[in-house]
């Protein structure tokens, strides 16, 4: 509701698309730091994949990508979602005509019903493991909830993309850029920064930024002789 009590409008479809891509986005950079870490602590002579830390970024990367694959799905009528993009979009047969490549509302509708299957158990242990606690609980293991999650990603991004693309250019599509060795001397070289300060990249951080952006950025990364940008 708006300040007056009126109710705010809903933003438009090309908005919402942008808006989903960058939910998107971050749930991949999430899980390519998840793996870069697993891949780095392999090689780490004392911490191994069995150590606390590992288990605690772990779950860090769990409860984080669980509540925004949840948050993907949901179905509130203000919901930032993929759920909400597609079925806004059934609903919008009015401006049909206006998107080139459009799907047909049978499979839009079956895309809707793909959305809540391939989400349910993702979205079942975002509500009773994550979000809060229920008294029902859930019965497997963590790496079968991971194995879960991963499925639910991998049968989201497809559809993800199909609906995107109807509203946002390839070259506009968000992506994180980071360094790409970052695990790899932040667990080896914790002194590096200070000791060597003309040695350490000037970019370390991560940036959420448009495919045509990050060629530009990697580009010029490229030309000071550095190739590790992601």
């Amino acid at each position: 509701m708006s300040s007056n009590g009126t109710e705010s409008p809903m933003v438009s479809l090309e908005t919402l698309a942008v808006l989903v891509d960058r939910e998107s986005a971050v749930i991949s950079f999430y899980r390519a730091l998840f793996e870069e870490f697993g891949d780095v602590l392999r090689a780490h002579t004392r911490l191994r994949l069995g150590h606390f830390f590992f288990n605690a970024i772990g779950a860090w990367w769990f409860d984080s990508v669980t509540v925004a694959v949840r948050r993907l799905v949901d179905r509130s009528r203000k919901s930032i979602s993929l759920y909400r993009l597609v079925s806004r979009l059934l609903n919008s047969s009015d401006v049909w005509a206006t998107i080139p490549g459009i799907p047909n509302p049978e499979d839009i509708r079956s895309d809707l019903v793909k959305i809540n299957a391939v989400s349910h158990r993702a979205r079942e242990i975002a509500d009773r493991m994550v979000a809060h606690r229920d008294e029902r609980g859930i019965d497997d293991s963590a790496t079968a909830w991971r194995g879960d999650l991963y499925a639910a990603l991998d049968a989201l991004q497809p559809i993800l993309d199909r609906y995107v693309s109807l509203f946002v250019a390839e070259a506009d599509r968000s992506v994180y850029l980071y360094y790409a060795d970052w695990a790899n001397e932040l667990l080896t070289f914790p002194w590096k920064s200070d000791d060597n300060p003309t040695d350490f990249p000037t970019f370390t951080g991560a940036r959420l930024v448009t495919r045509r952006q990050a060629d530009l950025m990697i580009e010029r990364w490229n030309k000071l002789g550095y190739s590790t940008l992601t």
